[in-house]
């Protein structure tokens, strides 16, 4: 889930039945964080700045 207005992503993974947190991060909040590898899909970088609208 992704909030642009309070620059926040939230991932799920669903384990048993129930969702459970497997990543999460706030923009501007928590420093060193600009681009992610989110479970399942650590294969694919994303960059966080361009998602939330800091960079064309």
């Amino acid at each position: 889930m992704i909030s642009p207005e309070d620059r926040t992503l939230i991932a799920y993974r669903l384990v048993d039945g129930t969702y459970h947190v497997s990543f999460a991060v706030e923009l501007g909040v928590e420093t060193g964080v600009g681009k992610a590898r989110i479970p399942p899909f650590e294969e694919t970088e994303m960059d966080l700045s361009y998602v939330f609208g800091d960079r064309d």
